[in-house]
């Protein structure tokens, strides 16, 4: 199988298991699933529904046993849960990592640097240390450590769900406006409806129980900018709730 112009990964008969023999647990049985070019599609789902094992094929942190995934697997940025930055280094030189990790060329650094934190409203704290930092301000650059490196797709693994609500928010309302103003495509877990209605332009619901089958896919066909607040939205939420 091979991707076509407007899609960025393709996963087809996607195979994932735990355990040996009698005891084996599947997560991923014959998951087959496209992402398109721009897109954000969310994944939603119940916890241990495999959401996040399936983002983990895709980037090469796990095997696996079956099936095909076509695309850039190399070209990918990951946001986790966690900010997982490191806190001996400043902000800059978090991001330079990522960077040099990627074979980024050197003469490309600060401006990377410089263009991305700008993006996530932290260009004055390029040189501060994590832990001078707020939890949100922390996953601000992780996204600006994502983005850096320029993917083909953003994966991101409910980024947001270890923040208070208040900044969790904020942080969602200044994704989308980056995301859209980048043309970025994104696959994004969650299993936060109001942030799939607010943020997805794709929702693929994956059924309570492993292994993961997509129990309902749905376009969410309301332009940007969006109010989390709106009716539609509301709306929105409401119905992706009646599927998980």
């Amino acid at each position: 199988m091979s991707t076509t112009d407007d899609t960025v990964i393709a996963v087809r008969g996607l195979k994932k298991s735990y355990g040996v023999s009698a005891n084996r647990f599947e997560v991923l049985d014959g998951l087959d699933l496209t992402i398109p070019q721009g897109d954000i599609t969310c994944i939603l789902g119940r916890s241990g529904c495999g959401k996040s094992t399936l983002l983990k094929c895709i980037c090469g942190l796990e095997d696996v046993d079956g099936g095909e995934i076509d695309g850039d697997t190399d070209d990918l940025g990951y946001v986790f849960q966690e900010d997982r930055l490191l806190n001996w280094k400043t902000v800059e030189d978090n991001i330079r990592i990522a960077l040099e990790s990627n074979d980024i060329p050197s003469e490309e650094h600060d401006d990377r640097i410089q263009h991305y934190l700008e993006l996530v409203g932290l260009a004055e704290n390029a040189t501060d240390y994590p832990l001078q930092l707020s939890g949100g301000m922390r996953q601000r650059v992780s996204i600006a450590r994502a983005l850096a490196v320029e993917p083909s797709i953003l994966l991101m693994d409910e980024p947001f769900s270890a923040l208070d609500e208040i900044t969790a928010r904020e942080l969602r309302e200044k994704f989308l406006e980056i995301i859209t103003e980048l043309d970025q495509s994104v696959l994004f877990v969650t299993h936060n409806a109001t942030e799939a209605a607010f943020l997805a332009s794709r929702i693929v619901v994956f059924e309570h129980e492993p292994p993961a089958a997509i129990e309902r896919t749905i376009d969410n066909d309301l332009p940007y900018p969006r109010d989390i607040d709106s009716k539609e939205v509301q709306e929105l939420k409401r119905e992706i709730i009646t599927h998980i």
